[in-house]
């Protein structure tokens, strides 16, 4: 599993934090960064996070991400890169991130294609909530991450979806 008890970390980037990264959730016990920054496309996900050190942005994912080079200790993003629209998009922020990260970069994401509107996943309120592709393994081993699988993480009914960690330390 991923190990960074070696990495002094500062700074970090949080990439679609949306509700999965509310102050109490692990990564706020994992980093006890000095500086947190959160990008969520849907403000209402992290407007009450006004009272923590968390400073909500907003992004398109058309654009660089807006922080110079190796900005950042280390960039997070879970349940996120799958609500991109394109795997142009992805290279890009994947590329994007190398820039501006310092030490390391963790994803979570569903493996392969998990269709929210076929599902009706109960989380599925808004257009930015929805799933528009999958990842595979390949698609970060390509990138040079370490990948780990969870099976079956996502249950719906008879169908299970695995889900993976994939992280590089720089």
């Amino acid at each position: 599993m991923i190990d960074f008890s070696n990495l002094q970390i500062d700074s970090v980037l949080n990439l679609g934090a949306g509700r999965a990264f509310e102050p109490h959730g692990i990564w706020i016990d994992l980093f006890k960064a000095k500086k947190k920054v959160a990008i969520e496309a849907d403000y209402k996900k992290v407007e009450t996070w006004i009272n923590t050190e968390w400073i909500p942005l907003q992004l398109e994912i058309e654009n660089s991400l807006p922080f110079p080079q190796k900005s950042f200790d280390i960039i997070i993003g879970t349940d996120f890169l799958e609500h991109l629209k394109t795997f142009g998009d992805v290279s890009k922020l994947l590329y994007d991130c190398e820039w501006v990260a310092k030490k390391a970069i963790i994803w979570f994401t569903p493996v392969g294609f998990l269709d929210t509107e076929k599902y009706q996943l109960e989380h599925v309120k808004s257009y930015l909530d929805v799933h528009h592709l999958g990842l595979q393994v390949e698609d970060f081993d390509s990138c040079g991450y370490e990948v780990e699988i969870i099976k079956n993480l996502h249950n719906f009914g008879d169908v299970h979806f695995d889900a993976m960690w994939a992280w590089k330390i720089l």
